[in-house]
């Protein structure tokens, strides 16, 4: 298993209401799945907090919804049902 260490953390908010949280559902391989929870539990993360680890590094570290270059990003961009 790689070194957490390896990838950067996402920035956080001043304060947590400040970000838009979205939900999602995916199928991955069983196999994935199992090493991803036994990341999580090495870890000691929860599977969004791993997961947004993951993505923001994959995805060349994108603005995040409470970061100043998120709407700039978005703009002319289909809309995205959020939660709230």
């Amino acid at each position: 298993m790689k070194a957490l260490a390896v990838f950067k953390r996402p920035p956080e908010p001043a304060r947590e209401t400040a970000r838009t949280r979205q939900g999602m559902s995916v199928r991955v391989d069983a196999g994935l799945l199992r090493a991803f929870h036994e990341a999580c539990k090495h870890h000691g993360l929860k599977p969004s907090e791993l997961m947004e680890i993951i993505l923001w590094n994959a995805l060349d570290e994108p603005p995040l919804s409470f970061e100043a270059g998120f709407n700039q990003l978005m703009k002319g961009k289909p809309h995205v049902e959020t939660a709230e």
